[in-house]
């Protein structure tokens, strides 16, 4: 989760390209069925302007979602994107 965060933090601070960078690497390793990852890696990608990813981000994201509230919020990020 930590990691995550540091992505987050890293793609508003030094920009989007740096936190896609951070945020790949922990979807390489132990971060791949980690929903929060997920989701802040469509939401970087959205602000990139990569739609077509983002999408596919947000629905990795959505499937690894057991909350209700959770999921319906991804949801609606994903219908944003068009």
């Amino acid at each position: 989760g930590a990691q995550t965060n540091r992505a987050a933090v890293i793609g508003e601070i030094f920009g989007t390209e740096a936190g896609l960078v951070e945020i790949a690497r922990i979807l390489k390793g132990e971060g791949v069925a980690f929903q929060p990852a997920h989701a802040t890696h469509a939401h970087l990608l959205a602000r990139k302007g990569d739609t077509a990813n983002a999408v596919i981000a947000y629905e990795k994201a959505i499937s690894l979602t057991t909350e209700p509230p959770v999921r319906r919020w991804l949801e609606l990020q994903k219908s944003k994107l068009g």
